[in-house]
Parts: structure tokens; C-alpha cells; sequence
């Protein structure tokens, strides 16, 4: 009910207020004719969704986060390599059983841990912010765990003991594992980008 008129077929009642078309007593619903076969259905007859469109928005964001959950993972077997010994050297012709050297009794593993630590927040960051600088900080510090990763490995393989045997640990191989995984999450994420653009 209103005080004055919204349009046609409002009509007023005996208390001078406006009324709305189907509220009158004389009021007749208009009749709908069924669809005519040859012409189709009427204008106003919805049309079923096309189910084979494109994915949604929100598919299209979760598949872009994937990679970047794979760089995150390689990240954190980098922590974890880090924790566990890189270098081993076998004492037995001296008594003694072998001698760890773990990742963070090292400078070199300290520096590991902060880029995996890098590694870890930027490509977090990425996925919240959608952010460049983000991504390029991600790729820079996972090429520079890589990196150290491989000139420890050669180290310690080429490190020489007066006596007993000097082996590369299981933290380096783990390190090794992690930027793997994590550049194989940036290769994914480019070609996601790509395949996008």
C-alpha cells in the first residue's frame, strides 16, 4: 500500500491508500501461452548452463596455488635438511665410531635456513598478495638454496681426512630434494602463467 500511485494497474481503495494490481478483488492473473514448438521457447524461459564452459574463477585461483604449496613443501625439506648432518666422517680405524657435522654447525647452513625460511615467505606471500616482487624474491631464493646446495655437495665430496673417510650426509641430499621440489613448483607455476596469458 502506498500514498500515491507506482504504476499501472495501482488502484485506490475506500481509505484513499494505493494498492498493488493483484490485490484489487477483480483482479485477473494474465495467462502465459505455452511455447509455440516452432519458434521455441518464450523470451523469459531460462536456458540450462553450457556445463562444458571454461572453470570458474575460483578453480582457476585454486590450481594457481598449487605450484606455489609445491614450493612451500621444498621449503620446508630444506628446513628440515638443514637439522640433519652434512658431512660425516668415518673414525673406525681410530676407535671411534663416525663424526657428524649438522647443517646448522655450519655457517653455510645457517645462510641454507634463511633461504629456505625465504623461500617459504615469499611464495606465502605470493599466494595471499598475488604479488610480483613476491614471486621474482621466491625464484631468486630458490635458485640460491640450489646453488649452495651444490657447492656444499662438491665440498664435501672433495674434502680429503687424514684419516678415515669424509661422505656427504643425508641434511645435504635433503637440501638437494627440497630445491628441487621447490624449482619444480616455480617450473609449474610459469607454465601456469603462460598457459594463462
Amino acid at each position: 500500500m502506498s500514498d500515491v500511485s507506482m504504476g499501472e494497474g495501482w488502484w485506490r481503495a475506500s481509505d484513499a491508500k494505493w494498492y498493488p494490481p493483484e490485490t484489487h478483488p477483480d483482479y485477473v492473473e494474465p495467462v502465459v501461452p505455452p511455447p509455440d514448438i516452432a519458434t521455441g521457447p518464450p523470451p523469459q524461459q531460462a536456458v540450462a548452463p553450457d556445463v562444458t564452459a571454461a572453470p570458474t574463477q575460483v578453480e582457476d585461483a585454486a590450481s594457481s596455488r598449487l605450484p606455489w604449496s609445491v614450493i612451500v613443501v621444498g621449503g620446508a625439506l630444506v628446513v628440515i635438511g638443514t637439522f640433519l648432518p652434512w658431512a660425516s666422517l668415518d673414525g673406525a680405524d681410530l676407535g671411534r665410531g663416525p663424526t657428524e657435522v649438522a647443517g646448522l654447525e655450519t655457517d653455510d647452513g645457517k645462510i641454507m635456513l634463511l633461504l629456505a625460511a625465504a623461500v617459504i615467505s615469499f611464495a606465502v606471500v605470493h599466494v595471499v598478495q598475488r604479488s610480483t616482487w613476491a614471486a621474482v624474491l621466491t625464484v631468486l631464493s630458490v635458485l640460491g638454496a640450489l646453488g649452495l646446495t651444490i657447492f656444499e655437495i662438491i665440498d664435501v665430496s672433495g674434502a680429503e681426512a687424514t684419516r678415515g673417510e669424509i661422505v656427504v650426509g643425508v641434511g645435504l641430499y635433503g637440501c638437494l630434494a627440497g630445491t628441487l621440489v621447490a624449482g619444480a613448483g616455480v617450473l609449474w607455476s610459469q607454465m601456469l602463467s603462460g598457459a594463462t596469458a
